[in-house]
C-alpha cells in the first residue's frame, strides 16, 4: 500500500476528506480529521497497516457524514411537502 500509487490513492483519499472537512456539515470534520492524520503518519512512516487503518477510519466519516446530509435532504423534502399540503 505504501508505494508510489499507493501514495498517490491516499493522497486522492485524503483530498476527499479535506473537501468533506471544508463542508458547513455540523459535527462533519469530527471523524475526517484524524483519517487525515492517520493516513499523514502512514505515509511519513511507511507504513501500510496504519494506512489501511486510516482508510477505514476515512470511510467511516464518509459514511456518517453521508448519513447526516440525506437525513437533512429527507427533512426538508418533509417540510417544504407539508408546507405545500397545508
Amino acid at each position: 500500500m505504501i508505494n508510489r500509487r499507493g501514495e498517490q490513492i491516499i493522497g486522492l483519499f485524503a483530498f476527499m476528506l479535506a473537501v468533506v472537512l471544508f463542508l458547513p456539515i455540523p459535527f462533519g470534520n469530527t471523524v475526517p480529521a484524524p483519517a487525515i492524520a492517520i493516513l499523514a503518519l502512514a505515509v511519513l512512516e511507511r507504513d501500510g497497516l496504519a494506512a489501511i487503518a486510516g482508510t477505514l477510519v476515512g470511510l467511516a466519516g464518509i459514511a456518517v457524514v453521508s448519513a447526516v446530509i440525506v437525513g437533512l435532504v429527507k427533512g426538508a423534502i418533509f417540510v417544504v411537502q407539508s408546507l405545500l399540503l397545508s
